[in-house]
């Protein structure tokens, strides 16, 4: 960085630090402000980088650009068009969007005051325009670097800062693949939250694209026609690696593999408690040996060497990686630290060697410094640091847990008037949750909070609303580092803390995922600077692992272990001790236990090609062991074919169960008044038996290990089953007394009761009851066919028998064409259907 660029930025750092001190009242009046004389500077040294083509340069152009625009906007004509040329110039023409207000309504922009100026734009922007269905669309650098090397390479590595706008490139390239070459499309994401953005931006695009024919999904069915039009699978890893047990190759046609927020895989090589990212690693093995795959991108924010990552996950060698530093929003870091009994303000920038510290004169009103506990003085300071933001500011309030997410909420919300805007959402969360739902009450007044306990179409419609502003302020958990797409212009946190009372088991942000958090300030192409408020800088010093002041809050990078290799070789003695002497899992000590069920499952699947599988993952047996082990899984009654469905179980307690004669029956009719009682002997049965309670310890909470709360559980399953409306189902006392309790029962419900319990049931319906389908109505939370579709498709639950029971009752739910006549009913009815119903059925419109 030359002199004069760093002259120019550390004075549009100083008075951007100036303005956001003074609006948070830390600090008084300064002379610091922008003269002519500056903004001439500044757009001389702009004309300048334009040109670069290094990363640094680049990025001091991102933030010459963004600080110059916020500050000087309203006092210097021809600056607009002046950022639209360089923006062209450099490769970010996209980022104009911001500076053209008139964009949003026709996708034009509105014409330079130049015509040598819009010659200019006009050529540099051709250079990063490609075109889809006979649609231009324009990319940064950046994306067309993507856009190019998917043309080229089989496996392509992305990694870049969360809002380079990786995303969108990808989409627009899957839509190219679709219409072109009418392949199918799986794209693997973390959350329900990514299943239904991704869902909806792939819908967006289509429609830009005026194409309609191809069949969009969330889940996968075995019925499925796989000779029909292209068909987009936007999957969790659960319900991809799902689709694998029930078919051998369920993705048959040709197709583009996207996962997505790559970097849940890190833990794969801890203890069984990380079974997310050991079923990612497994559905990737699965990918890994499909010989329909034409395409494989991996993409995460900041991965170092995500190519050879690429290659050790699935074996190419035909790979690239696709890199950045640059972002298209400029992210500042502001926090408080305390020195003595002194208070100093300090603003952070990757840009900035060290960080620029000022004395705090009105320290008086810093509360909670150097605390835990979110009493109600911290509250109150931090409602106070919200409303100085400012009324339109959109905020991201970080809460370490779902609880304080709820609370810190609520006590935000107490600071804010009524919104009307907002009483048609508040009432139907009423409708749909619980009359006395907190959430509901909160929105009344423009706040909300996210995280993972909230029902589905309550998720969906609180997004919704987020996206298009009627909320303001969201006090959201870890939710939002899984890539969901929360739009806010600044994010507040307190400390690195994800408890409120240490624990043992208590842990902290790391480094990186604090670079995650913060990359989340700034809404693409909506803002050019986003902000995150630090609010006890001390504390995150306190890890001095994870934090030290030399780099503190830098872009950290994140080098991922992609296989068991690391947990083998710690335990390779106990491993393969337990496969020689036919141990069985419960007998096994959880490091291990998943590794040793794991080599038995992949071997009785796939006999002595197992080998090449296990080395795929880090894990080589001698040649002794894996012969023996491989002769004594021959021994087994149970068949294989229930060994594959049930991937998760060991072969051996597989085996047991199949032999068991004592097993009580299992409930196969909904409606049954015995399926309760039935379901609660079943999973009493399971917990007291030595061979089975590890499995049954692993998926079912511990709360709900005791007789009474076991038959609590049993009983909200049926119900669950039965597609009781969750509001039904909480319509007791019970959750009138503590709003905790409304969700600690929905997550009950959509994690243990949809996943977990299917999972631990699944074996004994295999071996007890192969012709029902009662497992499956526990999963969806439905049994009705017409329903049932629905939530495949990506309606939620709630929403699904919403529209059953008032659009649908007359359909057939035996038809072939079941699909065709849903859309068909729902577009002739789509304008009486409820508005906070409507935003929800993208996939039927």
């Amino acid at each position: 960085m030359d002199i004069e660029t760093e002259a120019t930025l550390l004075k549009l750092l100083a008075i951007d630090m100036n303005d956001v001190a003074k609006k948070l009242k830390l600090m008084g009046s300064s002379d610091v402000t922008l003269e002519q004389d500056d903004l001439n500077q500044a757009v001389c040294v702009l004309n300048r980088l334009s040109v670069c083509t290094d990363e640094v340069s680049k990025n001091c152009f991102i933030a010459i650009s963004a600080l110059l625009w916020e500050h000087s906007r309203s006092e210097y004509s021809g600056l607009r068009d002046i950022l639209i040329v360089l923006l062209s110039r450099i490769g970010y023409a996209p980022s104009s969007i911001i500076l053209d207000p008139t964009f949003k309504d026709d996708h034009k922009f509105e014409p330079l005051s130049s015509i040598l100026f819009q010659w200019g734009a006009t050529a540099n922007q051709l250079k990063y325009e490609v075109e889809v269905n006979e649609r231009s669309f324009l990319l940064t650098d950046y994306q067309r670097q993507i856009w190019e090397s998917m043309e080229t390479k089989k496996l392509v590595g992305v990694s870049a800062p969360t809002s380079a706008g990786k995303s969108f490139v990808l989409l627009l390239k899957c839509a190219k693949a679709v219409i072109e070459g009418q392949n199918d499309i799986v794209y693997i994401v973390p959350t329900l939250s990514l299943v239904n953005q991704v869902t909806e931006d792939f819908i967006d695009i289509f429609c830009q694209l005026d194409y309609f024919d191809y069949e969009v999904f969330n889940s996968y069915n075995a019925e499925l026609k796989t000779d029909a039009m292209p068909q987009i699978f936007v999957l969790t890893q659960e319900r991809a690696i799902s689709a694998f047990s029930m078919r051998e190759a369920p993705f048959d046609k040709p197709f583009v593999l996207i996962v997505d927020e790559i970097q849940n895989i890190e833990r794969v090589s801890a203890g069984s408690s990380e079974m997310r990212s050991k079923i990612l690693l497994d559905a990737i093995l699965e990918f890994r040996f499909s010989p329909s795959v034409e395409k494989i991108v991996l993409s995460g924010p900041r991965i170092s060497g995500i190519d050879t990552l690429g290659m050790n996950l699935f074996g190419e060698e035909d790979r690239l990686s696709i890199s950045t530093e640059i972002s298209p929003v400029l992210n500042i870091t502001y926090s408080i630290e305390k020195i003595g009994n002194s208070f100093y303000f300090k603003q952070y920038c990757s840009l900035l060697e060290t960080p620029r510290k000022e004395l705090i004169a009105n320290s008086s009103q810093i509360v909670g410094h150097g605390g835990k506990r979110y009493d109600d003085a911290f509250l109150e300071y931090l409602t106070s640091l919200i409303q100085n933001l400012g009324r339109d500011s959109q905020n991201i309030i970080f809460a370490p847990t779902k609880n304080q997410a709820r609370k810190t909420a609520v006590a935000i919300a107490q600071a804010f008037e009524e919104d009307k805007s907002c009483s048609t959402l508040s009432s139907y969360l009423k409708e749909t949750v619980h009359s006395n739902y907190i959430l509901a009450e909160i929105i009344n007044h423009g706040v909300a909070y996210h995280h993972g306990a909230l029902p589905d179409h309550a998720r969906k419609v609180i997004e919704k609303a987020i996206g298009e502003r009627i909320l303001k302020n969201v006090s959201s958990t870890t939710t939002l580092m899984q890539g969901v797409n929360l739009p806010t212009q600044n994010i507040v946190i307190r400390n690195p803390h994800l408890y409120i009372s240490k624990k043992e088991n208590s842990v902290e942000l790391s480094s990186y995922e604090m670079a995650n958090l913060r990359g989340r300030a700034g809404r693409l192409l909506k803002d050019f600077i986003g902000r995150t408020y630090v609010l006890d800088e001390n504390e995150f010093l306190k890890n001095s692992e994870e934090y030290k002041q030399e780099s503190l809050f830098e872009n950290t990078y994140k080098e991922l272990d992609s296989s068991y290799e690391g947990a083998y070789k710690v335990h390779e003695k106990e491993i393969v001790a337990a496969l020689a002497n036919e141990s069985p899992s419960y007998s096994l000590e959880k490091s291990y236990r998943h590794i040793v069920i794991h080599v038995r499952q992949t071997l009785l699947k796939y006999g002595r090609d197992g080998a090449r599988r296990l080395s795929a993952i880090g894990i080589d047996l001698p040649k002794e062991d894996f012969e023996n082990t491989l002769k004594s899984l021959r021994g087994i009654g149970v068949s294989r074919e229930i060994c594959a469905k049930n991937r998760y179980w060991d072969p051996l307690v597989l085996d047991a169960l199949h032999k068991d004669q004592d097993l009580p029956p299992v409930p196969t009719r909904v409606g049954d008044r015995n399926n309760a009682k039935m379901l609660e002997q079943l999973l009493g049965y399971l917990r007291n038996n030595d061979r089975y309670s590890s499995f049954f310890i692993d998926r079912i909470p511990s709360r709900y290990h005791n007789d009474i709360m076991l038959s609590i559980l049993c009983s909200l399953t049926v119900s669950w089953a039965g597609e009781k409306p969750l509001k039904k189902i909480l319509d007791t006392n019970y959750y009138n007394t503590n709003p905790e309790y409304i969700d600690d029962a929905i997550s009950l419900l959509q994690n243990a009761v949809a996943f977990d319990l299917p999972v631990l049931l699944r074996p004994i319906y295999d071996l007890r009851a192969q012709e029902s389908v009662f497992l499956t109505f526990i999963e969806s939370g439905a049994y009705r066919p017409v329903t049932r579709k629905l939530i495949e498709i990506g309606i939620p639950r709630e929403t699904s028998i919403y529209l059953t029971e008032n659009y649908l009752n007359r359909l057939d739910g035996t038809s072939e064409s079941l699909y065709e006549d849903i859309k068909g009913a729902i577009r002739k009815e789509i304008a009486q259907i409820p508005y906070w119903i409507r935003i929800q059925l993208s996939t039927l419109q």
